[in-house]
């Protein structure tokens, strides 16, 4: 569906933006989620850019993920 409004094949799932930062994710199940070679690709690209992206597979990692890359996370998930 992203394709067809313009996406590269294998761009990641979300874009995070907050004021001076940004990351992307994949977002993947748990078990049996599967990373395609075009999404490897373009996570790899974004990283060497300097950009943080990652492959997320729970609401944690997600949340450890996003404070890593300088987002204004407070308080925590428990």
């Amino acid at each position: 569906a992203m394709k067809g409004d313009g996406f590269k094949v294998g761009f990641p799932d979300l874009l995070c933006l907050w004021r001076g930062g940004v990351a992307f994710m994949e977002i993947k199940r748990e078990k049996g989620g599967v990373v395609s070679e075009e999404q490897e690709k373009m996570l790899a690209r974004l990283t060497d850019m300097g950009w943080p992206a990652a492959v997320i597979r729970s609401v944690d990692e997600a949340y450890t993920f996003l404070k890593n890359a300088g987002a204004p996370c407070t308080g925590s998930l428990s």
